[in-house]
């Protein structure tokens, strides 16, 4: 972790140990023994950070300060170093590399990389491109950050939706990537945040910290609990954060969110939100928020962007045939529909005003 883990380790540890000098006096005569303190319980603790634009937030639940602080650091630089490696925007990535030249010569990447593309691939197949890591082809048509937000034209789209598709995405012994349509673009989208919390629960629990809360942008991951109780983790209402529209009380699991009111624009009276079908890189329609609930922090975001394309009823059946998921999603109306299995793991509305 380099000289400001070093240096950071240097100040806790002298803050740790040192103690006041006491000037010498008289022995004291008699004085009783003094009894045996009592074994401090857990306390919280936690540190937040902005990482390449998204927010992180790691909370652990430990009896030994000084472990939870390492902790906390080693939890930091892990999801920073995720999120700027593996982030399509970041021009030093890998992802990258795979955009500029994989269209035209096959990219060497690392294994982590070569992975999450598996998985990426596998869950495009199982959701039926509900879930494409080939929708990032749409990203510089949209360009959502840019101001007056422009949109599209229709035969542009329709060009782009031929021929990005999941399947044009060859992966190669070696580790190497080969895209088989000029111009295609990968990325791997909210899936980082997934990996980065599957992660970082890995390092915290090898370092013997059980209890603990990951919050990475609207993803979180939650295990074991705080003293007696669950974790309590909240749902933001769709179009105001301040708002609570769900509790969940989970123990190792994730939740995944994805919004039409994340990143959008509107014209005409209609909201163009990134959240985009892949089959024809329009936004999707139908689903105002989707939260998708897995013990893998993987499948519950793949999960989360697919039930925004997928719809309300294809969704729900979708969700229902999987053993590791649960789910519910908010329609363009307000009405929450939830898997049967969310009664056990969360108070929901049965609608909600937008």
């Amino acid at each position: 972790m380099g000289r400001r883990y070093q240096r950071w380790m240097s100040v806790l540890l002298a803050c740790a140990t040192s103690v006041p000098l006491m000037a010498s006096a008289a022995a004291p005569t008699a004085a009783p023994a003094a009894a045996p303190a009592a074994p401090k319980g857990p306390s919280e603790y936690s540190a937040s950070r902005t990482i390449a634009g998204t927010d992180v937030k790691i909370t652990v639940w430990d009896r030994d300060s000084r472990r939870a602080g390492t902790a906390l650091l080693a939890s930091m630089e892990e999801t920073s170093r995720i999120l700027r490696k593996l982030n399509a925007s970041n021009r030093n990535s890998e992802i990258s590399l795979i955009n500029r030249i994989a269209d035209r010569e096959e990219a060497l990447v690392s294994r982590e990389t070569f992975g999450l593309l598996e998985l990426a691939l596998k869950f495009c197949r199982s959701t039926g491109r509900s879930y494409d890591p080939t929708v990032q082809s749409f990203d510089y048509l949209w360009q959502f950050g840019r101001r007056p937000a422009v949109r599209p034209l229709a035969d542009e789209l329709r060009t782009r939706a031929r021929f990005s598709r999941c399947e044009k995405i060859a992966l190669k012994p070696g580790r190497k990537v080969r895209l088989l349509e000029q111009d295609m673009r990968v990325g791997l989208g909210e899936l980082l945040h997934g990996h980065a919390l599957d992660r970082v629960a890995a390092l915290l629990r090898k370092m013997g910290i059980e209890s603990f809360r990951l919050r990475v942008g609207r993803d979180a991951y939650i295990s074991g609990h705080t003293g007696t109780r669950h974790w309590l983790l909240t749902v933001e209402h769709p179009f105001d954060p301040a708002q609570t529209m769900a509790q969940l009380y989970m123990s190792s699991h994730a939740a995944a969110t994805r919004s039409q009111a994340e990143t959008f624009f509107m014209r005409g009276g209609v909201r163009y939100h990134d959240v985009l079908n892949p089959k024809t890189g329009q936004p999707a329609r139908g689903v105002v928020q989707a939260t998708a609930i897995s013990p893998d922090p993987l499948l519950a975001d793949a999960l989360s962007s697919a039930l925004m394309v997928m719809g309300v009823a294809k969704g729900l059946r979708h969700l229902e045939a999987l053993s590791n998921a649960e789910g519910f999603l908010i329609d363009e109306k307000g009405k929450v529909h939830a898997t049967s299995g969310m009664k056990s793991l969360g108070r929901l509305p049965a609608s909600i005003r937008l």
